[in-house]
């Protein structure tokens, strides 16, 4: 994937991965609520 290029560790792109994976839940809740 594009995270290897950038030289994260394993650790580094699954946190990487979750925030991502939290802004996008956090974004859909927030369409949700209105």
């Amino acid at each position: 994937t594009g995270l290897i290029l950038m030289g994260l560790s394993v650790s580094d792109q699954m946190i990487v991965r979750g925030l991502i994976i939290l802004t996008a839940v956090a974004v859909s809740l927030r369409d949700k609520s209105r």
